[in-house]
């Protein structure tokens, strides 16, 4: 046998995030679109790293599907700029 490994339980674990995310976010434009803004109340924005990227401050995750109906303290959070989900 021999003992040079090709795939690593960090690849398989980042191939499997990578898909997942893919996946969930198919429906995830179209409920954003159903969220106002609003621009006077916005979460601060910061530069993430050396992307130039501005994320805002507060995150908030762990939805697959965003439906403002089912998920009130997402759109919250949308309206008031948290778009790093």
């Amino acid at each position: 046998m021999s003992d040079k490994k090709d795939i690593t339980r960090r690849t398989v674990l980042a191939g499997g995030a990578a898909g997942a995310a893919l996946l969930g976010l198919g429906g995830l434009p179209d409920a954003l679109a159903q969220v106002k803004r609003d621009p006077k109340l916005q979460v601060p924005r910061k530069v993430l790293g050396k992307t130039g990227q501005k994320v805002p401050i507060l995150l908030f995750g762990g939805a697959v599907d965003l439906d403002p109906k089912f998920d009130p303290k997402l759109a919250t959070a949308y309206r008031y700029g948290v778009d790093y989900i």
